[in-house]
């Protein structure tokens, strides 16, 4: 921490050579350390990717970082903490900041100059800042917090050439030939990410979806990306070998599979059978919003199973909040007598009120995969339910 913080002292040193305020100053300087702390720092896929293992999760989201290592990953939460600890020993004070309720609720930080506030976000411009963009969450706007101040366009470029930052993404943008089609997609992605320090699967997930946004592609719909692991080892003709269980970023482009493997910092450009990856699945719940504000227990909310279900259930009977109620973390749907919750800090359990059947899933931190079942619940109850 003190050879990361007399590294950054004298670079900032310079910034006293231009007429500037302290306040201008200082917004140079939280800047200045976001860009540095980039090149280390990453999303912890534990935290973002296996949301099953609370446990784990809440580990990672209260960790208080050190700049001890090569690599950090890191939470919302946990970020904000080290950035803050960082700009103090520079002088600059900064307020831990969220808005939500949840207990994984996001965290960001102000900084207040006298009566102006400047709402800064270093979690959400962590990948912006790896490749070299323009940053969307710094000085910006923020709808819960009232009278903000904004830094515009012109003096974010001001900013931007105090602290020698260059938007290299962009120029990258403008020399970007969409015509040439997935190809070209192929050596965009190799191009940015071989000079970034894109090394999880979370952030290389973010960045993927900001190029294809970005690109004036004209197929872009039908490209999918997604988090994905091998099944199985995989040989290819180029003697790379893919262990099984590797980690990565599934991107489909109609019939056509592009893998990207973080931790080997490879780029692989194949059709894989599809036997030979597992996609994890994305169950979008109409309510989900609804019951993280509402403090559900995060074991049932996060749970593939419980969200496989209740998707089902949401579809089926066009389940809206006042159909649910939740009790000390537990939800229960009113409309048909249902109940979900934890047992024994093991179990996610589904019963109806009644007690006429009752199912217990196993929580085993990344998937639920094993099924048990007690009393009158069983497997074509529950496909009969799901329909």
């Amino acid at each position: 921490m003190k050879e990361f913080i007399k590294i950054i002292e004298d670079e900032i040193s310079a910034f006293e050579t231009e007429p500037i305020s302290l306040e201008f100053k200082n917004l140079a300087t939280i800047k200045y350390v976001l860009v540095k702390l980039s090149n280390i720092c990453s999303r912890d896929d534990r935290f973002f990717l296996f949301k099953e293992n609370i446990a784990l999760r809440r580990k990672i989201y209260n960790k208080h970082l050190f700049l001890n290592k090569k690599r950090i990953f890191v939470s919302c939460k946990s970020y904000c903490l080290l950035v803050q600890k960082i700009l103090k020993e520079l002088g600059v004070e900064t307020t831990l900041f969220s808005a939500g309720q949840d207990e994984f609720k996001h965290f960001a930080l102000l900084y207040i100059y006298e009566n102006k506030k400047y709402y800064i976000d270093p979690l959400h411009d962590l990948v912006n800042f790896k490749i070299g963009a323009k940053t969307q969450y710094f000085c910006s706007e923020y709808t819960k917090i009232a009278d903000l101040t904004v830094l515009d366009g012109e003096k974010q470029q001001i900013l931007d050439r105090l602290i020698k930052y260059d938007d290299c993404y962009n120029k990258f943008l403008e020399n970007f030939d969409a015509q040439q089609g997935i190809g070209e997609i192929d050596k965009s992605i190799k191009s940015i990410m071989f000079n970034s320090s894109l090394i999880s699967v979370a952030d290389s997930i973010i960045f993927l979806n900001k190029l294809i946004d970005d690109i004036s592609f004209q197929n872009k719909e039908k490209i999918k990306i997604s988090f994905c692991r091998t099944l199985k080892n995989i040989q290819l003709q180029d003697k790379i070998k893919i262990m099984k269980g590797t980690n990565g970023v599934c991107i489909q482009y109609m019939d056509e599979i592009i893998y990207y493997f973080p931790l080997q910092k490879i780029f692989i450009k194949r059709s894989f059978a599809i036997k030979d990856i597992y996609i994890k699945p994305k169950y979008k719940l109409s309510l989900y919003k609804y019951l993280r504000d509402n403090n559900v227990n995060r074991q049932i909310l996060d749970n593939i199973f419980f969200q496989k279900l209740f998707i089902q259930l949401e579809k089926k009977f066009n389940l809206n909040d006042k159909d649910i109620s939740i009790i000390d973390g537990e939800v229960c749907v009113k409309k048909l007598n249902l109940k979900f919750f934890i047992y024994k800090r093991k179990y996610l359990c589904v019963m109806e009120n009644n007690g006429d059947f009752y199912y217990k899933i196993t929580l085993n931190g990344k998937f639920v995969k094993k099924y048990v079942k007690v009393k009158h619940f069983t497997k074509r109850a529950l496909k009969e339910l799901s329909k």
